[in-house]
């Protein structure tokens, strides 16, 4: 494996991505709220569909294991979830956000008793 660190500015990661012949980008903010990915062709790989790989990869090693989505996230997203072997659980954003916060702010992984309840 080999990585490269890009020091341009963000907007250029795509360019840099195939200058690089690389694999992938990507770029998270200090805090984690943004996430931002690029495949090899320098195209950017849509929320849904990087949530789709990252369950993919941690429901293989985890059947079974709680997914914890926005409610507005598409049909298509949550029925690929569980084909992948997902038990979706659907919250509203404020959830979400309430728990990145709070894991940020303090620097726990301790999730809201609300999404604890789901596994």
């Amino acid at each position: 494996i080999r990585i490269t660190t890009h020091a341009g500015p963000r907007d250029r990661l795509p360019e840099a991505v195939r200058g690089e012949a690389a694999h992938f980008a990507a770029r998270a903010d200090d805090d984690g709220e943004t996430c931002e990915v690029w495949d090899e062709r320098g195209q950017a790989v849509g929320a849904e569909r990087l949530l789709l790989l990252v369950a993919g990869h941690l429901l293989a090693e985890q059947p079974g294991r709680a997914v914890v989505v926005e409610r507005d996230t598409s049909a298509a997203t949550v029925a690929k979830l569980s084909a992948l072997g997902a038990r979706v659980v659907r919250v509203h954003r404020n959830a979400l956000a309430m728990a990145a916060h709070r894991w940020t702010r303090t620097g726990t992984r301790q999730a809201p008793a609300s999404l604890r309840s789901h596994g």
